[in-house]
């Protein structure tokens, strides 16, 4: 009898030490979430001199999300801020406050003149004011005022006033207002754009404001000069290369503007709210030829989105194609800039007229006037790279299909693309043999070049359709006989091999998703960035088209992104996308890199830091985070190998933590679909997570379902016509993980999601009722045919053909089902996710008799971080899911 009632007392002591936190995290939500951050701010919009001396870059070394024009010298390693934007415009608003507030209370003091002179008199003034008040002018004005309404009650409202109290001017509620209002300017206060240096010099050019500013450093006291204004203001600077060249955009239009000369050029018209002229373009490296899109937004409908805040209720914010829509239409223009009145004339692409741009890009051969356009069809399941020759006349252009791909899921537009080598060849990044690899494209023996159509005479023609019939029937013998002899060759490969002027031969195939690159055109040499599976972390690789060998430039700790290459390519810039290393920016010798790829020295490089902050506790907690990485197999197979897949998972788990006990568990699930939150480097996120397994103890899940980045085409295209049912079946198997081995509690477990996160939150609680006992979902997507025509259509299907597939991924299909605790946040701004879907769901939910609450944020968009609701959101889901599981 003793001995059970020793395991009884056991079980309970293990259970009260599970239910004490060992540890409490040493910063509060509001320390890691609000500005200025603890880790700083990542250095943008990041360029190099020439020389690579010079790093300009915008920066604010305090972690505010102000980014002012920082200048680092590399040679004397000195950093500078030349502008002080967020003080310079706190100034100009302070000063019209004061100049608006000093009208408002003239025109109130005239309005009520008895309060204004006592008001005078409080204060110890004379009673008089800058401008006189007229007394018969008052006197006439309450005349007139009596004369316009029932005189009876007028006297009596005067008579019942004379014992009221004078009502005061709200000076002190209107500077309240104004202090708040700053405050939400200061947090979403941005900053400088697209640095640029003029070629050779030491000359700064940059955007602000709608303004263009330049700045030289060679001089003794480098100091912004206003360069340039236009009545509807700058939105990009870009430099040619090679050139002191420039091509600006401003109210979707071109421009190009001589840096040395001060010529100012418009090369595009017309570009309105309707129409942009702006998203693709590209100027041939000899200035003759300008390539650019134009887009007609005129059939697309508009969305409006509430605004409650001011005087108009509602307003128009963007123009919003669905999936039973038709997209905006795409026209393709090349203009001709030999002659002093530039022309431009139409070139008919056959996907015309609506297709996806993907790469506009020049030849960058002296003399070689080929222009490379690749685009994505709109059912984003077929990417066409066209080669475009303009003729010499300047009025036409000659079109030949060089490469074409399609695909049963849906082209991965981040994964695919196509560019010129410094000789003219091309290269080319593909999925199209399940990772993202890289690929030649080179001559295809097999092409058939198309015969032009010519005028022809009746006879001609019987003569020419008793060949095609004779060519036909011989086709289809050969067709037979090759069947016979056991050909299965693909009808659409045989298609590939005729019609495209090149095909793809495979260079470089890695077991890790290509996520960009950069081509070295100096050194005919590639940066990629690569994603790896579990462990995930991020590469950067230097691949040498001439020798076929690559070298790892930087690997782990989120050294992924490329944020600059100086004109002489001798230099690499990168930043990282990690809290520990968010406010740093390094250097990589691509000078160094070239030796060792000729060498064969396979050592990562060493990196030096220009900018960073140090910030030793910050790093000392993320040192204490305790997580795993734990990959678990799907319970389906995946529907193109057959084959089943491995489900990586990120897992934080409370301090001291002991697989006897139980924990409370929480799934997070990622947004976007197409995401990788499994990295073994500290992410955004990853910090609520960690803050929640120290200070609430709980275990924490964050897993990679299937359509998530980095795992390659097969797992990506698994979620194709089914949004919801692979994955939660994914989520499910690990739950099912955690409880048998990590000591996961199934009845205090919760499931929440942003946007895609929060669409499967939904469709969890909807599909598989019981399972979550409390969800949250933020800014949740639940009606696809109500979504984005992009990310609809290559997902889910295009309608009408797909409509049982929109039907199957709805989240309100499965709203009866539910029997747990639901609660959806969402800002009623929200342009992406609208809040129209949130509606409708909670309208059915009340027919259904399911109870659905629901949290607003008036002000706030799709990222909810208005007044700082983002810890709002973050405290939200703690508080729900400790309210409702006991």
């Amino acid at each position: 009898m003793r001995i059970p009632r020793l395991i009884s007392i056991a079980a309970a002591a293990c259970l009260l030490a599970c239910s004490i936190a060992s540890a409490r995290a040493p910063f509060t939500l509001e320390e890691l979430y609000r500005r200025p951050f603890l880790f700083g701010t990542s250095p943008g919009s990041v360029s190099i001199s020439d020389d690579g001396r010079y790093v300009a870059f915008g920066w604010d070394e305090t972690g505010q999300n102000i980014r002012d024009l920082w200048v680092l010298d590399r040679e004397t390693g000195e950093k500078h801020s030349y502008t002080s934007l967020w003080q310079d415009h706190e100034i100009r608003r302070r000063r019209e406050f004061e100049r608006d507030l000093e009208k408002a209370r003239e025109a109130w003091e005239k309005e009520h003149p008895e309060a204004g002179d006592e008001d005078s008199v409080q204060d110890g003034e004379s009673g008089d004011t800058e401008e006189q008040i007229d007394e018969e002018q008052i006197e006439d004005e309450l005349d007139g005022s009596a004369d316009n309404g029932d005189e009876t009650d007028n006297d009596d409202s005067m008579d019942a006033g004379e014992d009221e109290e004078v009502e005061q001017f709200d000076e002190e509620e209107r500077r309240e207002e104004f202090e708040e209002d700053l405050q939400k300017q200061y947090d979403s206060f941005g900053g400088i754009g697209a640095c640029q240096w003029r070629l050779d010099s030491h000359e700064l050019f940059w955007n602000y404001g709608g303004r263009i500013y330049s700045m030289d450093m060679d001089s003794s006291d480098p100091a912004p000069v206003l360069r340039m204004k236009h009545e509807n203001g700058w939105s990009g600077v870009q430099r040619l290369s090679g050139r002191s060249q420039f091509l600006l955009t401003s109210a979707s239009d071109i421009l190009s503007w001589d840096s040395v000369t001060g010529d100012l050029v418009q090369l595009t018209d017309g570009g309105q709210g309707e129409f942009g002229n702006t998203d693709n373009y590209a100027l041939s490296r000899d200035n003759r030829w300008l390539a650019f899109s134009r887009r007609d937004y005129r059939s697309v409908r508009q969305t409006e989105i509430p605004e409650l805040f001011a005087e108009n209720p509602y307003h128009i914010t963007n123009r919003y194609a669905r999936p039973q829509d038709t997209p905006e239409k795409v026209s393709f223009h090349i203009r001709d800039l030999s002659e002093e009145n530039p022309w431009q004339f139409d070139v008919e692409i056959p996907d015309a007229p609506h297709y996806w741009i993907y790469g506009l890009d020049w030849s960058p051969v002296e003399g070689d006037n080929r222009l490379l356009l690749s685009i994505v069809t709109t059912d984003v399941m077929g990417y066409r790279v066209y080669i475009i020759t303009p003729g010499e006349d300047g009025d036409s252009a000659d079109v030949t299909l060089a490469y074409r791909e399609d695909d049963s899921g849906w082209v991965n537009g981040s994964r695919t693309g196509c560019g010129w080598r410094s000789d003219g060849s091309l290269y080319l990044m593909s999925e199209k043999d399940g990772h993202c690899a890289l690929y030649e494209l080179i001559d295809n023996p097999d092409y058939i070049e198309p015969v032009e159509e010519e005028a022809e005479t009746e006879a001609e023609a019987v003569t020419e359709a008793e060949a095609v019939t004779e060519a036909e029937a011989e086709a289809e013998t050969e067709a037979v006989a090759e069947a016979e002899a056991g050909d299965t060759a693909d009808e659409a490969e045989v298609e590939l091999n005729t019609e495209t002027t090149h095909i793809a031969s495979e260079l470089l195939m890695l077991e890790h998703e290509i996520t960009a690159w950069r081509y070295l055109e100096q050194r005919d040499m590639l940066i990629l960035q690569t994603a790896a599976p579990t462990s995930a972390n991020r590469q950067l690789m230097l691949y040498d088209f001439s020798t076929g060998h690559d070298l790892i430039l930087a690997g782990g700790q989120a050294w992924t992104d490329i944020a600059a290459v100086n004109e002489q390519e001798s230099l690499l810039l990168v930043s990282a996308q990690s809290p520990r290393r968010m406010s740093e920016l390094r250097e990589i010798d691509l000078l160094l890199a070239t030796k060792r790829i000729g060498t064969g020295d396979g050592s990562i490089l060493p990196m030096w830091t220009l900018i960073g902050r140090d910030c030793p506790d910050f790093d000392n907690w993320l040192d204490s985070w305790d997580y795993e990485i734990i990959t678990t197999p799907t319970v389906t197979p995946l529907e193109v190998s057959g084959e089943p897949g491995m489900i990586a998972t990120k897992v934080f788990l409370p301090q001291d933590f002991d697989c006897n006990c139980t924990y409370p568990l929480l799934v997070y699930a990622h947004g976007a679909g197409y995401a990788q939150r499994v990295k073994d480097v500290p992410q955004w996120f990853d910090m609520y997570f960690a803050w929640l397994a120290q200070e609430k103890g709980w275990i924490v899940a964050v897993p990679d379902f299937r359509g998530s980045e980095g795992y390659g085409r097969d797992w990506r295209i698994d979620v194709k016509g089914r949004l919801g049912t692979p994955e939660v079946q994914d989520i499910l198997a690990v739950r099912d993980e955690l409880v048998a081995n990590y000591g996961a509690d199934p009845q205090r477990s919760g499931i929440w999601g942003w946007s895609y996160g929060g669409f499967m939150t939904l469709m969890m609680l909807g599909m598989a009722p019981g399972e979550f006992p409390v969800g949250v979902a933020v800014a949740p997507a639940i009606d696809w045919d109500n979504y984005n025509y992009w990310y609809s259509t290559s997902r889910v299907g295009k309608l009408p053909e797909a409509k049982k597939a929109y039907e199957l991924s709805n989240a309100s299909e499965y709203l009866e089902n539910i029997t747990d605790d639901l609660l959806i946040m969402h800002g009623l701004k929200d342009n992406n996710t609208l809040f129209q879907t949130v509606a409708q769901y909670i309208e059915k939910g009340h027919e259904e008799g399911i109870n659905v609450e629901l949290k607003l944020f008036p002000r706030d968009s799709h990222g909810i971080q208005t007044n700082f609701n983002y810890i709002r959101v973050f405290q939200g889901v703690v508080e729900y899911c400790e309210e409702h599981w006991d």
